[in-house]
């Protein structure tokens, strides 16, 4: 017998066992990714908009920062863009650009991430009835008063007439100033909002 050794090629089930090992690893760095490292960009960003919101009050571009939103109760100061797309949501809240101007009549809707991109809106579930959110923008300062807790309403993600200017009637001319606030109902991706509605107190 030759003293050289022949190269033992490994089996099926070793090949399909390393193949599987390789592709949980490549899945978790994703996941942890999408949680903490988008997270901590997000951050950044959202920053970055706070600070440069006063000159985008002068800005006609289409990105632009146009407000501040706090919410006291729930630790919440985040910039507000607008649009609702990836790349308005990553740095804080986006505003639906075809409903309301804030303070004015009509349905001023905002959305944001519970989870990954900063989670501005994690803790949205914990208002109530009556907490108080500010919004900052280049026309002043308003504070609306929670009138529907977000843990009381869920839609699905296709339900728009919580965007209508009366929410659900549709064509129907507004004379209150509300505040709309849809957010992922859970922390893993479903078609389910919580939706939080809000009037105009100040």
């Amino acid at each position: 017998m030759s003293s050289a050794r022949r190269a033992r090629r490994p089996s099926v089930f070793t090949l399909v066992v390393v193949g599987v090992v390789a592709l949980v690893l490549v899945l978790g760095a994703a996941a942890a990714w999408q949680v903490w490292g988008s997270t901590r960009s997000a951050h950044n960003r959202a920053a970055r908009a706070l600070a440069s919101f006063p000159a985008s009050c002068d800005s006609q571009a289409t990105d632009a920062v146009i407000g501040v939103l706090t919410i006291d109760a729930i630790g919440v100061r985040e910039p507000i863009a607008r649009g609702t797309d990836n790349k308005a949501l990553g740095s804080g809240a986006g505003w639906y650009a075809t409903t309301g101007q804030p303070g004015q009549a009509g349905n001023f809707a905002l959305a944001g991430y519970r989870i990954t991109h900063g989670a501005p809106l994690e803790r949205l579930l914990e208002l109530n009835k009556g907490d108080v959110i500010t919004v900052d923008s280049c026309s002043g300062s308003f504070r609306y008063a929670v009138e529907v807790a977000p843990r009381d309403l869920t839609v699905h993600a296709d339900d728009s007439w919580v965007l209508d200017a009366v929410p659900g009637h549709a064509g129907q001319i507004p004379t209150d100033s509300l505040l709309t606030i849809t957010a992922d109902q859970d922390l893993v991706p479903t078609a389910d909002r919580s939706v939080l509605f809000a009037t105009l107190v100040h």
